[in-house]
């Protein structure tokens, strides 16, 4: 299997998301459903209660676990497809301009 790691991206993935009405997320708590690496951003927040027209929801602590990794072989291959794609789409779109821009401008002279 190639390593391309130079040239991956960083990808930040959400690796806990949870929500608590009573009281705010302790580290403890976190680490008894998810594996902590030393690198993990973790974020906490009050969220305080709305009601719109069609929708409501208490006061309530958010807190999410947030990792930055490589990306996969997969990823990486799947990435550098659809860019390679994309420009040639690019390409395509600015060779038809090219010839309506001719068309046009070759009846005017």
């Amino acid at each position: 299997m190639e390593e391309h790691t130079e040239h991956k991206k960083t990808i930040t993935v959400e690796v806990f998301s949870q929500i608590s009405y009573k009281k705010p997320f302790t580290i403890g708590a976190i680490s008894k459903v998810a594996i902590l690496q030393p690198d993990d951003e973790i974020l906490q927040q009050w969220n305080e209660a709305y009601e719109g027209s069609d929708s409501a929801m208490d006061g309530h602590w958010e807190c999410r676990v947030l990792r930055d990794r490589l990306e996969t072989d997969e990823e990486y291959n799947k990435r550098l497809e659809s860019q390679e794609k994309m420009v040639a789409q690019l390409k395509e779109n600015r060779r038809k301009r090219y010839l309506e821009l001719k068309k046009e401008f070759e009846n005017e002279e």
